[in-house]
């Protein structure tokens, strides 16, 4: 049986191109206003749409896509852009590395494992530091 992880990186990254548009969601507006200024790494980022909207408010960022071609499609849209594929849940940061996570269009919703993820996230969080994250159904996390 295909887990979450593996099947999000083969439909998504069929659907690659579906997702080359740039729009910026009101409740993405409103999680944004919660990170950190500095080093943000933007889980699941998709076909990029939140990058030019994030590059705006200044931030340094790293961005990751479970889907290889959802990665390609950003690093070609965004050449100088950090891109890499990577699932959230087993990243390869260092500890202490970002300032502030971003995980745009519910991402944090497609995850295997919603307490192993958080815990990763954690790890790779400087001391203080902000994960952003929107949902559609505010009683997921339990």
């Amino acid at each position: 049986m295909e887990n979450h992880s593996t099947h999000n990186a083969r439909v998504f990254g069929a659907h690659a191109e579906t997702y080359n548009v740039d729009y910026w969601r009101s409740d993405e507006e409103e999680v944004s206003k919660m990170v950190r200024p500095g080093a943000l790494l933007i889980g699941g980022v998709g076909g990029g749409r939140t990058v030019p909207y994030l590059e705006r408010k200044g931030f340094t960022i790293t961005a990751i896509d479970i889907s290889p071609e959802m990665a390609a499609l950003t690093k070609r849209r965004f050449p100088s852009l950090n891109v890499s594929v990577m699932d959230l849940q087993t990243t390869t940061f260092a500890d202490g590395t970002f300032d502030s996570i971003f995980l745009p269009f519910h991402t944090i919703g497609y995850v295997d494992d919603i307490e192993a993820t958080l815990k990763a996230l954690r790890r790779i969080l400087k001391r203080g530091g902000v994960l952003a994250f929107s949902l559609p159904n505010r009683l997921y996390i339990r």
